[in-house]
């Protein structure tokens, strides 16, 4: 009797999950802005934000529980009102404002076909469960590799009811869920894989889990390598500088060098 014996590439996936602090310098509005590639304002603050990358974006929508009352609906199509408004409710220095997904995709799949993959995930494993859900499907920019294809999801920390948002729920925070939520991401996107007709597959495991003599990155972007010195420059230019301003524009690009960093190293 003969065994046979079917071998596929298997893919240790890229899957971050990340909480945007303010106690980090970060801002949901000025996320917001670059996962969508659109130029927002913090109504609270006045201050802009302006997207680092041009072109690149695939798709994007935000999706709402089934429950949410009317005004949720409403507010949800003008990103700058609802982030501003989160930041807003959110006064403490160390308040978490919002939680981040960024995961690779099957650059084997078509655009529709990836887009569908992650509407379905997301709803199962989040909007299902009380979440707002921000989504944004990057390619890789003009001259990049073309494999590079990657979501970002930002995610609510409120629950959300028919009266509105609710209590943080504390829950969602269990790192155990990491993984689960990692796994039912790659056993969908390899029931896309195999009904497409493509013989990779993604693994949910780590790298110690699969004995693979690797340790993970730690990303450090190149634009905060560059930090010190970029200041310096124009500071012999141009006289004093807006700290704050280069501060935004750092922080947006390393979101930008991030995309390319996570997917040399991990796919």
């Amino acid at each position: 009797m003969s065994i046979l014996v079917l071998l596929w590439e298997v893919i240790n996936v890229h899957f971050h999950v990340e909480i945007i602090q303010r106690s980090k310098g970060r801002n949901l509005v000025c996320k917001a802005g670059y996962n969508s590639r659109t130029n927002q304002t913090d109504l609270n603050t006045g201050i802009p934000y302006y997207k680092r990358s041009k072109g690149g974006l695939v798709y994007e929508a935000i999706l709402i529980p089934s429950d949410s009352p009317k005004w949720l609906r409403e507010m949800v199509k003008d990103r700058e009102k609802f982030y501003s408004t989160i930041e807003k409710g959110e006064p403490r220095k160390d308040s978490q404002l919002g939680r981040e997904l960024d995961f690779s995709l099957p650059h084997e799949l078509s655009d529709p076909q990836n887009i569908n993959l992650v509407e379905r995930y997301i709803k199962k494993n989040f909007v299902g469960k009380g979440m707002v859900a921000d989504i944004s499907i990057h390619r890789a920019p003009k001259g990049g590799d073309s494999r590079n294809v990657h979501a970002h999801v930002l995610l609510t920390m409120r629950e959300m009811t028919p009266n509105g948002f609710g209590n943080k729920n504390r829950s969602w925070n269990n790192r155990k869920l990491v993984s689960q939520w990692r796994k039912s991401y790659c056993n969908l996107a390899n029931q896309y894989l195999e009904r497409n007709g493509f013989e990779p597959r993604f693994d949910h495991r780590s790298f110690k889990e699969l004995k693979i003599d690797k340790e993970p990155t730690r990303y450090q972007g190149r634009s905060y390598r560059k930090s010190k010195q970029m200041g310096k420059e124009r500071n012999a230019q141009n006289g004093p500088i807006n700290v704050m301003k280069i501060l935004r524009e750092i922080m947006q690009e390393n979101d930008q060098d991030r995309e390319i960093d996570n997917f040399e190293n991990e796919r």
